[in-house]
């Protein structure tokens, strides 16, 4: 809740750590529902950044992590979400962004932790 309450007050350095932050503790619980909001609200974060290809993979890792705990996203969450993935596709271009959800779709949840943890030292 921490990420997301930092990312609505535009302080996006502060939402990534949160969100980061909350990812590590979530991989002890092994908790596909909320490893994947932490997931989405990070992409989301980064998407203000222009962080493009990280975005492409946050995403596609949430959906498919989703996708396995048979947990969908919630309908109130789920335009910000596909607004999230329009952004990010018309930045990237359709190759590009196919090659990057792709990518983060092949990710388990534990590999999707790894990355969203590792972005700070990409940046």
């Amino acid at each position: 809740m921490l990420g997301h309450l930092a990312h609505q007050q535009g302080n996006y350095a502060l939402a990534k750590t949160r969100y980061q932050e909350a990812l590590a503790l979530y991989r002890t619980f092994s908790s596909p529902t909320y490893t994947s909001w932490c997931l989405e609200g990070l992409a989301a974060t980064l998407c203000t950044e222009g962080r493009f290809d990280s975005v492409t993979r946050l995403c596609a890792a949430a959906a498919a992590v989703r996708e396995q705990a048979q947990t969908p996203l919630p309908p109130a969450e789920r335009e910000a979400f596909e607004q999230t993935v329009a952004t990010d596709k018309a930045a990237l271009g359709g190759p590009a962004f196919a090659e990057e959800w792709t990518a983060g779709a092949a990710f388990t949840q534990e590999q999707a932790i790894d990355y969203a943890l590792s972005l700070d030292a990409q940046a």
